[in-house]
């Protein structure tokens, strides 16, 4: 299976395509703040744009971006259990409902705002991928103000989470996760090499559970964008294949 990461194309020489959207899921779970076994403060980048946390009791509490003790993270997550599915991860940091911002400047057939692992389609060019049999592109609407410019109607995909790096790319020993926190040290979103026994094949796009801020396209996907031509997104090819990575970063979005 060959797989590829996907972003903003950076390098088009179409300038008629220059926009900024800022914006933020509308409630989130706490990050970590001094872990009291690990030591570090840290928030994943996962998102639940289709979950709603209205009628939870202190929603507002999860409005406020601030990072908190290891008590109270796991005091917030299990209010939050009923309203999402069962199993699903709810990391630190963890975001939820729709994205709520501003936007302006001229837009392509996809949209990226300043958040990684988030990506925004136009509602007709995810029923052209989809009647094209692309996969793993259901979408929702998004709160955004478009000022002074087209408004792109961009609804934002909501992605599966599947695809996890080879354990030759970690330590020797692996990296486990914190008994506590569940904080890993993980090699860099660009450098990780995915296995691909992990991938499903049934989402031609998702995110990885390792590394979240990545979003990644099966090669179906890409062939059905460029035959589409469609515009402001790029693709490029990750190893699939075992090999160490030499680099190491901490994982902390």
């Amino acid at each position: 299976m060959r797989l590829f990461r996907v972003s903003r194309d950076l390098t088009s020489a179409d300038r008629l395509i220059a926009n900024e959207i800022i914006a933020a899921h509308t409630w989130a779970l706490p990050g970590i703040q001094n872990c009291p076994r690990c030591y570090e403060t840290w928030a994943s980048c996962v998102a639940y744009p289709d979950v709603d946390l209205s009628a939870l009791q202190g929603q507002e509490r999860y409005r406020i971006r601030r990072p908190q003790s290891l008590y109270v993270v796991h005091r917030m997550r299990e209010a939050v259990r009923p309203f999402v599915a069962p199993g699903t991860a709810l990391p630190p940091g963890a975001e939820f409902g729709p994205l709520v911002g501003h936007g302006k400047g001229t837009f392509g057939d996809f949209g990226w705002p300043a958040w990684p692992g988030v990506m925004l389609v136009r509602p007709d060019v995810a029923l052209r991928l989809e009647a094209a049999g692309i996969t793993g592109l259901r979408a929702v609407p998004t709160r955004i103000t478009y000022w002074g410019s087209e408004d792109p109607l961009y609804r934002e995909v909501v992605f599966g989470y599947e695809g996890r790096v080879f354990d030759e790319s970690l330590p020797p020993g692996g990296a486990p996760a914190c008994a506590a926190c569940g904080h890993r040290d993980l090699p860099s979103g660009r450098r990780a090499a995915i296995d691909p026994h992990t991938v499903s094949g049934t989402l031609d796009v998702f995110r990885s559970i390792d590394v979240p801020s990545c979003i990644y396209a099966t090669s179906a996907f890409v062939e059905a964008a460029q035959a589409l031509r469609l515009t402001d997104i790029s693709f490029a090819e990750v190893p699939t294949t075992r090999s160490r990575t030499t680099r190491r970063v901490t994982y902390r979005l």
